[in-house]
């Protein structure tokens, strides 16, 4: 029983107070992710075929939400996600970064997709991208650029609901990124 529950515990699902008693957990993706670090961190030889892969489920999940995402959004108007859109380019422009914007980008689009389990691997491959990225050599203005107007593209099919366009803009999205990885 007590190996059963220290297990539960490591996956977040369960927390033990000492004295207190078993509770029901976070049921967070946290162990998730700090694996899939660790493991990227420890691949230090291959280090770019972990991130290579972190990046195509995070595309893999993208282009899996496509039917759902364009149903659910076609003829909708999204002033808050072309906000963030503008930021992207205008960050894009002066060369910075905007990961705040995009994961808001991205978190707005899911909210139309009632997949709870969805939201969290989206996050949970998020919060792996960022901690890995950081070994990357920097992305190029016209790369930051490019990857902005593809959330300008994935927004605009996804108000449309064309769905052909969505996979388009999103293997566009990661176009760049992939570019990196691969040193082109």
């Amino acid at each position: 029983m007590r190996e059963a529950l220290r297990r539960l515990q490591a996956l977040d699902i369960v927390t033990v107070r000492q004295g207190s008693g078993s509770y029901v957990g976070e049921m967070s993706m946290q162990p998730l992710v700090e694996t899939l670090v660790l493991r990227a961190a420890l691949d230090e030889i291959n280090g770019a075929q972990s991130l290579h892969a972190i990046i195509d489920t995070r595309q893999a999940l993208d282009l899996g939400i496509a039917v759902p995402l364009t149903r659910a959004m076609k003829g909708t108007t999204n002033p808050h996600l072309w906000e963030l859109v503008e930021a992207m380019t205008e960050y894009a422009h002066s060369g910075s970064t905007y990961l705040e914007q995009d994961i808001a980008f991205h978190s707005g689009l899911l909210a139309y997709v009632e997949n709870e389990l969805m939201h969290q691997l989206v996050a949970a491959m998020w919060l792996v991208h960022q901690s890995v990225t950081p070994q990357l050599a920097a992305a190029s203005r016209q790369e930051m650029e490019d990857t902005a107007e593809a959330h300008a593209a994935i927004l605009r099919a996804c108000e449309a609901g064309d769905l052909e366009a969505y996979t388009a803009a999103v293997e566009a999205h990661y176009a760049p990124l992939l570019a990196i990885i691969e040193g082109r």
